[in-house]
């Protein structure tokens, strides 16, 4: 690791990583709000799945402010 530059941290199952968590909230949200502008009631499951990517993806495309 000392070659490379490359600082690990480190976490114990069941410890809160706030970095990862306020990715998923991000994710989450981007998710329900795309939901709701559907005209749809109900939604299959490939569609969800195929939502979720979508956003997902969408997130990943620009770096985060401030790092």
């Amino acid at each position: 690791m000392d070659d490379m530059n490359v600082e690990v941290n480190h976490a114990n199952p069941g410890d809160h990583v706030g970095e990862i968590e306020r990715k998923t909230r991000v994710v989450k949200e981007r998710i329900r709000a795309k939901c709701h502008h559907l005209p749809c009631l109900a939604l299959p499951l490939i569609m969800i799945r195929h939502v979720s990517m979508d956003c997902a993806s969408k997130v990943n495309h620009f770096p985060v402010k401030g790092d």
